[in-house]
């Protein structure tokens, strides 16, 4: 038995392995949402209806209902804003 295999089939990420985790070099951008586990909540930036679209706030959700029904927000008193980027 070739014992190198198994093992670095046992280091390899799992392929169905949920992407519910921040992680460095992959940015969580507008538009962008991470899911739990079991599907029942997303964090993301969002803008609220009462809101200009420019401002976003961060923050966690139930997903699995679809009217947004916002349960924490990050930066409700500072939101970020949310402008093109000109190069």
């Amino acid at each position: 038995m070739d014992w190198s295999a198994v093992v670095l089939l046992l280091l390899l990420p799992s392929p169905c392995a949920s992407d519910d985790r921040l992680v460095p070099g992959k940015p969580l951008s507008p538009g962008a949402t991470i899911v739990s586990d079991g599907g029942s909540f997303a964090l993301g930036f969002f803008s609220p209806a009462n809101s200009t679209p420019a401002k976003l706030y961060l923050g966690i959700w139930y997903n699995d209902i679809p009217q947004l029904t916002v349960v924490w927000v990050a930066n409700r008193e500072t939101p970020a804003i949310n402008t093109p980027l000109l190069l």
